[in-house]
């Protein structure tokens, strides 16, 4: 382990991050990081005090219900406010920070794929390979393209920051396995239960965490010729299913939401049922694995259009992909003592997927959702690259050569992917371009470059882009609609046609009726009706 942590994996880990996100530092604010960091006050802290740091705990990213605040994300909220603190709404704190999680991450994916190669089940297999091994799987994840939505977009720290506390989590069980030291036992599950919970504090889908341990388990340390072993293992599986699903009911109850009433809630403002969300998600996470080894940067955005599954046959790739993820699940399941690794990528995968794709009401589609699911995808291909590495390196030098060179040119192609793609953060401008370019019929980008053009004073652009957007498809119709109506009173208003503006803030209130921004404009546009009323009246 000390060879491991003073080698050059340190070095070069830390390096290529650094290069391939370098021209990250100056990108913009987009999206949801202005409700979660420039407009939410809760993290804007002006002292280091106990009751403002305790306060970031209890701050809700997202538009709150009334006045009341609810326990959010608070590992990843304090780290924001920390950020604001020192540095206010200047981005490149936020990155710096960003980036460094993304090399720990990295680092600490190092250190426990060098710590599974020497596990009892598969112990001796790899051996004087293992450095290599986990150094090209790490690299080829660290270098990915499709992380930059989890780095370069700010508030996804979120969801790097809860893998990055994931993966130092399964490192300090497996050094808790592997321990010789009833003393270090100890403090090795203390380090494992905390990471788990500063992951679990940076983002809910870190619950699976239980699960990842029970993986790691089978996989990799349990002897399963042994039928008593089996019978424990199904045990320790249903117990880890009843621990899992007791975690969440705490995380609602704290959150004040009832599961039923969330999803409730949250449907209401889809397009889509439970149901149809479950198939889409299918073709989805195919979509994903797609992405991950086919990373080329025209595939990646931040929004996609992407059609839902009204049925089992519409369209007709749905049953495809349930059959394809079901296969896959059977495999790993059983060629767990066969193929421990390959077994424990695609199962890990699949295990970290079940929470934002499945039927929960989120949005069907976001990339950073794959940053913790993909950690341990290309350690399978890793190792096949290193046996038949060996194979040629003495039969036929050309071919090892050849091979050699191949393994170098993908490492330098997906770093230059993700060089490239973080180009497109620049600005909001240059993002939903991007995405107008791939997903020209989704309202978001017409509606975020019509904002783009009123903040440089173009309101002819701007009114242009949003009058495109009405009626376009977007996962919220209703709310869109009602955002590119509010956005045209708004222009309308500054033109000073107050009547126009009103008729389309009613039409917004119409679609949101209890829109406190809508109301608030709808109120301000009558005073002006009313003062220019009395101005030409009497003057």
């Amino acid at each position: 382990m000390k060879h491991a942590v003073r080698g050059p994996g340190f070095i070069l880990l830390f390096v290529m991050t650094f290069i391939i996100y370098s021209n990250s530092f100056n990108g913009s604010w987009q999206f949801d990081d202005y409700p979660n960091i420039i407009g939410n006050t809760s993290i804007h802290i002006t002292d280091l005090s106990f009751n403002s740091l305790f306060n970031t705990f209890f701050s809700k990213g997202l538009k709150l219900e009334g006045k009341t605040k609810r326990l959010y994300r608070p590992v990843a909220s304090l780290s924001l406010a920390l950020n604001w603190y020192w540095g206010r709404d200047n981005v490149f704190g936020y990155h710096l920070v960003n980036i460094t999680i993304h090399f720990i991450a990295s680092y600490f994916l190092f250190l426990t794929i060098m710590l599974l190669l020497k596990t009892p089940n598969i112990r001796g297999k790899y051996e004087g390979s293992e450095y290599f091994i986990a150094l090209f799987a790490t690299t080829l994840w660290c270098a990915h393209p499709i992380n930059t939505q989890a780095i370069t977009y700010i508030v996804q720290r979120m969801a790097s920051l809860a893998a990055m506390f994931y993966i130092i989590g399964i490192y300090f069980y497996l050094r808790l396995r592997m321990s010789q030291s009833r003393q270090k036992l100890y403090l090795w599950a203390f380090f494992c239960f905390l990471s788990f919970i500063l992951a679990l504090g940076s983002k809910e889908n870190t619950i699976t965490f239980p699960g990842a341990l029970m993986l790691v388990e089978i996989c990799f340390f349990q002897n399963l010729n042994k039928k008593d072993n089996v019978r424990k293992m199904i045990k320790a599986i249903l117990i880890t299913g009843v621990i899992i699903l007791f975690i969440g009911s705490v995380i609602f109850i704290l959150r004040a939401k009832s599961p039923v009433s969330f999803l409730m809630d949250w449907y209401e403002q889809r397009n889509y049922t439970p149901i149809e969300r479950l198939m889409t998600e299918a073709r989805i996470v195919v979509f994903y694995l797609s992405q991950l080894f086919y990373p080329i940067v025209d595939r990646l955005s931040i929004v996609h259009d992407f059609p839902i599954s009204t049925s089992l046959f519409n369209p007709v790739t749905t049953i495809p992909s349930i059959l394809f993820i079901f296969l896959s699940i059977l495999f790993g399941i059983f060629q767990i003592k066969k193929r421990a690794v390959l077994s424990f990528a695609i199962l890990f995968f699949f295990l970290n997927h079940m929470i934002e794709s499945t039927i929960l009401p989120l949005e069907l589609l976001f990339e950073h959702r794959n940053y913790l699911p993909s950690m341990f995808l290309f350690l399978p291909l890793a190792i096949g690259l290193k046996l038949v590495l060996d194979y040629y390196s003495d039969k036929k030098r050309s071919m090892y050569v050849l091979l050699s060179a191949f393994a170098s040119l993908l490492i330098m192609a997906f770093g230059m992917g993700t060089y490239i793609r973080n180009f497109t953060w620049q600005s909001s401008k240059t993002l939903w371009e991007d995405v107008m370019e791939k997903a020209p019929e989704l309202a978001r980008p017409y509606i975020f470059l019509g904002g783009y053009y009123n903040d440089i004073g173009d309101n002819i652009k701007a009114l242009a882009l949003y009058k495109k957007a009405l009626n376009m498809k977007d996962p919220t119709p209703k709310k869109s609609n009602a955002a590119a109506l509010n956005n045209i009173g708004i222009i309308y208003s500054d033109l000073k046609d107050y009547k126009k503006a009103i008729s389309y803030f009613k039409k917004a209130l119409e679609l949101e009726p209890g829109s406190s921004e809508v109301l608030h404009n709808l109120a301000l546009n009558y005073i002006k009706v009313i003062d220019d009323f009395l101005f030409r009246t009497f003057f």
